[in-house]
């Protein structure tokens, strides 16, 4: 697989709550966390991209980059802006930015995150979960929701 970024303008003017995530690649891999188990997170342990939920008065730009280093101790420059996707769970209305690195930094798994992967582009293969939703498998889990949403709209097969 290979990345091919459609570039949108910030178009996130929805009043509701909204969130911001990361993408970090190098190109030809991909930072993706897997978040803690925890009762009050309807998204516990499940494998996502770097981001969380807008503070009030704060740009959805600095949100991606507050949450990115919260998450994974690396501050991130966001390039562009991917699009907005609205979540299932709780209808957040959630902005995707990307940042290309030139090498694969370091990451410190913030208090919310279990652990930080570097996946390589190839790993991927589509397929289903045990639910029933599409998904990304890879050496270390599923991708699916969200993240597969936002992934699939940046990602192709090269074959």
């Amino acid at each position: 697989m290979k990345f091919r970024f459609k570039i949108n303008p910030v178009e996130l003017s929805d009043s509701g709550q909204s969130a911001a995530v990361m993408l970090i690649t190098d190109m030809r891999s991909l930072a993706l966390i897997r978040r803690k188990k925890r009762i009050d997170d309807p998204w516990s342990g499940q494998i996502a991209l770097p981001g969380g939920l807008r503070k009030p008065g704060e740009a959805i730009e600095q949100t991606a980059v507050r949450e990115t280093m919260e998450e994974v101790g690396f501050l991130a420059s966001p390039g562009d802006y991917l699009g907005s996707y609205r979540t299932h769970v709780k209808g957040i209305l959630v902005a995707a930015f990307f940042s290309v690195v030139k090498e694969q930094p370091e990451f410190m798994a913030g208090d919310e995150v279990d652990r930080v992967d570097w996946v390589d582009l190839e790993s991927f293969s589509p397929t289903i979960t045990d639910a029933g939703f599409p998904g990304y498998a890879y050496y270390g889990g599923i991708v699916w929701g969200l993240t597969f949403r936002i992934l699939g709209d940046c990602l192709e097969e090269i074959h």
